[in-house]
C-alpha cells in the first residue's frame, strides 16, 4: 500500500511536472507570439512613419523648389532689367504712356540670340532703341547657373516691356 501511495505520488508529480511544462510551453508560445506581433506592429509603424516622412518630404521639397525657383527667377529678372536698363538710351520721342514689348531669345549660356518687337509702341525710334538695348547686352553669363528646366521654361524666350518712365519684365 505504501508503494502504491508512492507510485501515485510519483505519478502525480510527473503529471504536475508535465502540466507545468505544458503551461510553460504555452506561456512561452504566447510570449513569442506577442513579441512577434509587437515587432510586426513596430515595423509597420516605422514603415508608415517613413512613408509619411517621404511623402511629406516630397511635398516640402516641391514647395521649397517652387519658392527657390521664384526667388531665383526674381534674382535673374532683376539682373536682366538692370543690364538692359544700363544699355537703354531713351530716344527724345519717348513719351509717358508709351510701351513696347520685346521678345528676347537666349541660349543656356546666357547669350542673347535675338530680340524683336512683339507689340509696337507706334514710334519706330522708341521700338528700335529697346531692341538695341537688349542686343547690346549680348550675354548674361549668370544665366548659366540656372538649371536647364527653369531656363527652358522661363528664360529661353523672355518678354520685356519698355516704358519711358520705367522698365518692366
Amino acid at each position: 500500500e505504501e508503494a502504491k501511495k508512492q507510485a501515485a505520488a510519483e505519478e502525480a508529480k510527473q503529471k504536475a511536472a508535465e502540466e507545468a511544462k505544458k503551461k510553460a510551453a504555452a506561456e512561452e508560445g504566447k510570449k513569442k507570439a506577442a513579441a512577434e506581433a509587437a515587432r510586426k506592429a513596430a515595423e509597420d509603424k516605422k514603415a508608415q512613419a517613413l512613408a509619411e516622412l517621404l511623402s511629406d518630404s516630397t511635398e516640402r521639397q516641391q514647395a521649397l523648389a517652387e519658392n527657390q525657383g521664384s526667388q531665383t527667377s526674381g534674382k535673374y529678372d532683376d539682373l536682366i532689367v538692370s543690364l538692359v536698363s544700363q544699355q537703354w538710351r531713351r530716344p527724345p520721342s519717348a513719351r509717358n504712356g508709351m510701351s513696347v514689348e520685346v521678345l528676347i531669345q537666349m541660349l543656356p549660356d546666357g547669350t542673347i540670340t535675338n530680340a524683336r518687337v512683339t507689340r509696337s509702341s507706334g514710334d519706330a525710334s522708341f521700338d528700335n532703341s529697346a531692341v538695341a538695348a537688349v542686343r547690346s547686352v549680348g550675354r548674361i553669363p549668370e544665366l548659366r547657373q540656372v538649371d536647364r528646366a527653369t531656363f527652358d521654361s522661363q528664360y529661353r524666350q523672355r518678354r520685356m516691356i519698355f516704358k519711358p518712365e520705367d522698365l518692366d519684365l
